[in-house]
Order: C-alpha cells, then sequence, then structure tokens
C-alpha cells in the first residue's frame, strides 16, 4: 500500500511533526505548571510577616553586633569570643546569611570571614539595637 518512498517520506513527516507539537504542548503546560507555583510561593511569602518584625534569637543578634562592632572575624574567632562551639557558630552564620544579614567570604586556603551586610546593620537598627 505504502511502496512509493515520497508517500512514506511524507508520512514520517507528518509523524515526526505530530511528534514535535505534542512535546511542545507538554513543555508549555510545565512552563505553566512552575509558573503557578513560583506565584503561589511569592504571594504566601507576601502574606507572611516581614523580616524585620521576626527577632533573631539571642545568640544571632549577638552575632550580628560582634560584627558589626569589631569587622571582619572568624567562626573560630568568635567562638572563643562568646565561649561557645564553632561549628554551632558557623551554622548560625551559615543561617544569617541564608537572610542576607551577614555576608561569608569563602577561600580555599584561609577560614571563611564572615562580614556584616546591609541588612544586618539594618536589622540592628530597626529594633534598636546600635549604639
Amino acid at each position: 500500500m505504502l511502496k512509493a518512498p515520497s508517500v512514506r517520506l511524507l508520512l514520517g513527516a507528518l509523524v515526526a511533526v505530530v511528534g514535535l507539537l505534542i512535546l511542545l504542548v507538554l513543555a508549555i503546560r510545565h512552563i505553566h505548571e512552575l509558573n503557578t507555583q513560583l506565584n503561589s510561593k511569592g504571594s504566601s511569602s507576601a502574606k507572611s510577616t516581614p523580616k524585620e518584625t521576626v527577632r533573631l534569637n539571642e545568640l544571632e543578634e549577638k552575632l550580628l553586633l560582634l560584627l558589626c562592632n569589631h569587622g571582619d572575624m572568624t567562626s573560630a574567632q568568635v567562638a572563643s569570643v562568646l565561649i561557645v562551639g564553632e561549628q554551632l557558630i558557623t551554622y548560625h552564620f551559615t543561617e544569617l546569611e541564608n537572610r542576607r544579614l551577614v555576608h561569608g567570604s569563602y577561600s580555599t586556603i584561609y577560614e571563611t570571614e564572615w562580614s556584616i551586610a546591609h541588612g544586618g546593620r539594618s536589622y540592628l537598627a530597626k529594633h534598636g539595637l546600635l549604639k
């Protein structure tokens, strides 16, 4: 029935086009789902309490104040000042960095040095902790 090469070639091209259309529809659907997820995350975060009104724990506030008053410090230096474990300090610095309150200067040779970011100074100012 489909002995002519041009008919078989035409049928193959038609099948390929249909396959591409199906892929395009699936890609558009996936993009729409991702967009919906992003919009729902954005609206839920907008409804949540602003960062400035949520208080950090006492240790995290001490870390911000130390960096504000003494400049860049490593986790080991802070741990020796506050007499707590270095890993605990590194954990809290990482949490503060995720909130954009501190910044870590990473190196393959030297220990990470932590510095206060604008968000950290802003937090201290809004809570009356700056002198």
